[in-house]
């Protein structure tokens, strides 16, 4: 089984990326019948790749949530936020055991509080009268503290990459794939090639035009010109669509909206631009901290809003774009604004500035000073936020690539914070 291990680990986190996303796109359109159907199509397939590599949680924990998908597909059971939480709690625990199986399966998980979960679910929808609309205790449902927020956006299952090939288990899956999966060690060494070509063709260009040999010029023109492709497709294998960081933050925004009591849309767009694979890591860090820091700080409290005339659902959008040589990454919020006599005020506390300077200084230049270590606006300490981290880690960590952050803001109206990476050789962030 150890031959097929990598490939299994590949196609599971697929598929429970696939169920993921269809659940929280369920919840939005609960009489979708399509997307039931996903969810349960990437379930069952999870589940008979889990049994044939004999790895019974992770067989057992999809058996009982395709047991819940499938009375929902035939409408005994009533897709409700608390049926959809249930099952978000279950791609938790898949998540938790795909990694365990990654690192070796040495820690040993408990599942038996999910599996009551989806069999109480499955017996309240099927039981005379029976409904999901009675909450689940609060108990059961799934908090994320600071540090496991964190960790539930940015935390990966990467085992080595290999080329995708067919076997006995994943056929079906496999057979009209056009892509592979290379190793990262090998694609390294392919760029380093590059490199060094790229360096030596100066050479035999100025050692073909000292021989004066008119031929021997076409050839060595020939291998300039492969060698320069040669670059320019390396670069192309090492990109991958920003969308790889994107969908991990849907469930943690809506986790996170929930356990504070926010009603919040997130709108996600431009996922097919494409970024270096070595960045996409290191740029989920400052969007997690920004969509925290906008659902906690930015967008207000359902009732807050109705008062202000605004609608009760908050709008956080998250987007990408490419323009002239720059990558853009906007975090925009629809909410109280950032306020500016408080930056001014714990500006001046902080002697980060005079108070002279700090009327002077344009929103721009003043909402900069957030970005400050251990600078805060907040009132008090939440799981959260609020501890005056943050924003400082973003800057740092935008300007390791090279890259700078603005912010604007309108009382009353929300805020944006844009990322501005550069493109090409000129960036550390190497992004295209």
């Amino acid at each position: 089984m150890n031959q097929y291990l990598d490939i299994f680990i590949e196609e599971s986190k697929e598929n429970i990326q696939r169920i993921n996303d269809h659940l929280l796109a369920l919840e939005k359109d609960p009489f979708s019948l399509n997307r039931i159907t996903e969810v349960f199509r990437a379930t069952h397939t999870l589940k008979g790749m889990a049994a044939a590599m004999e790895f019974q949680h992770l067989a057992i924990l999809t058996h009982s949530m395709e047991s819940v998908l499938d009375a929902m597909r035939s409408q005994a059971i009533l897709i409700t936020p608390q049926s959809i939480d249930v099952l978000l709690n279950a791609v938790n625990d898949l998540e938790s055991i795909l990694m365990n199986i990654a690192e070796g399966g040495h820690r040993k998980l408990d599942i038996d509080a999910t599996l009551r979960q989806l069999e109480l679910i499955e017996q309240r929808g099927s039981s005379p009268g029976g409904s999901i609309n009675e909450p689940v205790s609060e108990s059961q449902t799934t908090s994320f503290p600071e540090n496991e927020f964190e960790a539930a956006a940015l935390e990966k299952i990467d085992p080595p990459e290999t080329t995708r090939v067919s076997g006995p288990f994943f056929q079906s899956q496999t057979k009209t794939d056009t892509s592979i999966r290379v190793k990262k060690d090998r694609l390294s060494k392919l760029s380093q090639v590059a490199d060094r070509l790229e360096r030596e063709k100066g050479k035999l260009n100025q050692i073909a035009e000292l021989t004066n040999d008119k031929e021997l010029q076409a050839v060595v023109e020939r291998v300039l010109t492969c060698s320069t492709e040669l670059k320019q497709l390396t670069s192309e294998l090492r990109k991958v669509p920003v969308g790889q960081v994107f969908d991990r933050f849907p469930r943690m925004v809506r986790q996170l909206a929930r356990n504070l009591g926010k009603n919040i849309k997130l709108e996600v767009s431009g996922t097919e631009v494409e970024i270096d694979k070595s960045i996409t890591d290191t740029i989920g860090i400052p969007i997690v901290h920004l969509l925290r820091n906008a659902i906690d700080h930015g967008i207000e409290q359902p009732e807050e809003r109705e008062r202000m005339g605004k609608k009760e659902e908050g709008t956080l959008t998250l987007r990408a774009y490419k323009e002239t040589s720059y990558i853009y990454i906007e975090i925009t919020d629809d909410g109280a604004g950032i306020r500016r006599d408080e930056v001014v005020r714990k500006a001046i506390n902080r002697d980060l500035v005079s108070e002279n300077e700090a009327y002077r200084m344009k929103d721009s230049q003043l909402f900069h000073l957030m970005m400050s270590s251990g600078f805060s606006t907040a009132d008090k300490v939440s799981d959260v936020s609020g501890r005056g981290v943050g924003l400082d880690i973003v800057k740092n960590t935008i300007e390791s690539l090279g890259g700078q952050i603005d912010i604007t803001s309108q009382m009353g109206v929300g805020s944006t914070f844009l990322i501005r990476l550069p493109l090409g050789n000129e960036g550390k962030a190497a992004i295209t």
